[in-house]
């Protein structure tokens, strides 16, 4: 096996990273590693979804001092209650990029090997926002283990009526939303149709954000969108923060919200 002494470890403290924080601790054990836990804080994003419609506006200022704190105290309070033959270093970074902070971190660290979560998307899901873990994989300096939480988390989230993106767009297209929106610069493009719908020609049905314990990775908000001449209902998929699409924010200014 090979030597890996220095593991770099990201933690967001969702159930999927502290998985893979056990078996970096496991591995530690065994092989007198250190584990270095990192935790990236992104900056405020401009998006922001209120009363089932799309706004933007100036984000609130954020300490970020305090969130530093807040973070570095909440990674030393994780690394006391586990057990590692090597020990802990915390790393608090900003970045408007997880898999670049990560990079970044194990570049500088000369790490032996990154153990992270990753949340196993497939189908829509995983076209439409792709993977921190799997961005981070194709491009790291060393070997990437990923770790995704036992199946016990998602049950737990099904009773707390958590849905996942892909759950969100099963549910809607069950209920007759099954045409799929990308955004173009003219407006709205149906992939099934190829027609294309101005923003105006469009209501919101309902508006999904994705955050937090749902699914951090996601970074999205999900859209049913229905057609005022009642020709198509459909979903569309809008990523925010440092993946936001600058066409996709336009469109979405111009969008009526139900009781428009």
């Amino acid at each position: 096996m090979p030597e890996f002494k220095t593991l770099v470890v990201p933690c967001d403290f969702s159930d999927h990273a502290r998985a893979a924080l056990a078996v970096a601790c496991d591995l530690a054990r065994r092989l007198g590693s250190e584990i270095h836990l990192l935790h990236v804080i992104q900056p405020p994003t401009l998006a922001y979804v209120t009363g089932g419609g799309y706004a933007t506006a100036a984000p609130a200022p954020v300490d970020l001092e305090e969130l530093r704190q807040t973070a570095r105290s909440a990674l030393d309070e994780l690394a006391a209650r586990l057990d590692s033959k090597g020990g802990f270093t915390t790393h608090v970074v900003e970045c408007p990029s997880i898999e670049e902070a990560i990079l970044e971190c194990a570049r500088q660290l000369a790490a032996d090997l990154i153990v992270m979560g990753t949340h196993g998307r497939t189908g829509l899901a995983h076209i439409f926002l792709g993977s921190v873990a799997e961005r981070t994989l194709r491009r790291a300096p060393c070997p990437v283990l990923t770790v995704r939480a036992p199946d016990e988390t998602e049950v737990r989230k099904d009773r707390l009526g958590m849905e996942t993106l892909r759950e969100a767009i099963e549910r809607l297209e069950r209920s007759g939303f099954r045409e799929s929106f990308r955004a173009s610069p003219d407006g709205f493009l149906a992939l099934q149709t190829r027609r294309i719908y101005p923003p105006e020609a469009l209501i919101v049905e309902e508006t999904v954000r994705f955050e937090g314990e749902s699914d951090p990775d996601d970074e999205a908000v999900l859209y049913a969108l229905r057609a005022r001449d009642e020709s198509v209902r459909g979903t569309f998929v809008a990523t925010y923060g440092p993946a936001a699409d600058p066409i996709s924010g336009e469109l979405l200014k111009r969008l009526p919200t139900g009781s428009d």
